[in-house]
This record gives structure tokens, sequence and C-alpha cells, in this order.
């Protein structure tokens, strides 16, 4: 396996570890939101924690029991707990990102089921939370894929394509550093008045 493959590969990777997180947020802050009763919500999440989160919230405003808000809360973290276990553990044991996406087909399932046999009439907006959640299975679908090419791999070989990427990315800071660096100095230089424009000491001598 070329050098180049598996640097694409754990790019990839890297990818979809960082789409899962920016998941995990959005589905917690939306747990959250409806745990306090406001209608915001943010695309880009899981579907059944929330929706979980939500019928406690709703039958604990009917049957005026609070255990029902705290136990769907709880249940919904669980569900979020999950998710962030396969990205933590992903770091080290790429097989987790598998788990991942099991995890998330299911809720895209839920999702069409809710879209199918219990939506009232059309809504634009399941159209657009679909969207996102295709969006999210391609990227965890991509990490499986790069997760079972990096396998076929040696040691040596991913041992040298992680140093190439590391160094790649130390020559952009640095470049990146430099460019601001000069940048900095040259706007030093356009702040500086003329040498002809500053005022000269007055001679009392």
């Amino acid at each position: 396996m070329d050098i180049a493959n598996i640097k694409k590969q754990a790019l990839n990777f890297n990818r979809s570890r960082s789409n899962l997180l920016v998941m995990i947020a959005f589905t917690l802050i939306n747990v959250a939101l409806i745990l306090v009763d406001s209608d915001m919500f943010f695309l880009f999440s899981a579907t059944i924690p929330y929706y979980i989160a939500g019928f406690g919230a709703v039958f604990a405003d009917e049957l005026g029991n609070s255990a029902w808000l705290i136990g769907g809360g709880a249940v919904a973290l669980f569900g979020i707990l999950l998710y962030f276990l396969c990205w933590l553990l992903s770091k080290r044991a790429r097989a987790w990102i598998l788990v991942a996406l099991i995890l998330f087909l299911i809720d895209s399932a839920f999702l069409v089921f809710l879209v199918v046999f219990l939506a009232e009439g059309f809504d634009a907006f399941f159209l657009i939370d679909i969207a996102f959640q295709v969006w999210i299975l391609f990227y965890l679908f991509i990490g499986t894929r790069a997760w079972a090419q990096l396998r076929k791999a040696t040691p040596e070989e991913l041992n040298a394509a992680l140093e190439g990427i590391s160094t790649d990315e130390e020559q952009s800071n640095n470049q990146a550093a430099s460019n601001v660096l000069q940048d900095g100095n040259r706007y030093e230089r356009l702040d500086d008045p003329p040498q002809e424009d500053r005022d000269e000491p007055e001679d009392r001598y």
C-alpha cells in the first residue's frame, strides 16, 4: 500500500471523526434546549436522543411528574454518551467508527420512519434534516472505509504516512505564522510616519 494512499485514508478517517464530534455537540445542545422547553433546534444532530428527551418533556408536562423529564433526559444523554465513546475510542481503535456508523444508521432509519408513517403532511424541514443525516452518514461511511483500508497497511507504512502528515501540517502552520509576521511587519512600516515628517528635537543650545 503506497504512502500517498495511506495519507489520504488517514485524512478521511480524521474528517469522519471531526464530523462525528460536531454531530455529538449539536445533539447535546438540542437535548438541552428541549429539556428547558425551547423551540430552537439545530440540524446536524442525531434524532433518537432528541425525541426521547422530547417525549420525556411532553409526559412530564401532561402528567405533572418531573420524573419523566429527568428520565427522558438521562436516556437521551446515554445515547449521546455512546456516540462520544465511539469518537473517543476510535482514536486508538479505529473499528469504533464502524460502531458509530451502525448507531447512526439506526438513527436515520428512525427519522425515515417518522417522516413516512408519523408526519402529518409534507414538511420541507424533514427533507433538510434528512439531507444533513445523509451528510453525516457519508462521512461515517468514508471513515469506516478508511479504517478498512488502513488495516491493510503495515505498521512501518502507517507510521511513515502519519509522520508525513504531521510534517505537512507543521510546514503549513509555519508558513501561516510566517505570513502573519510578514503582514504585521508591513503594517508596522505603513503605520510609521516618514522619516522627514517626524518632529526633530529642538536645538536649545
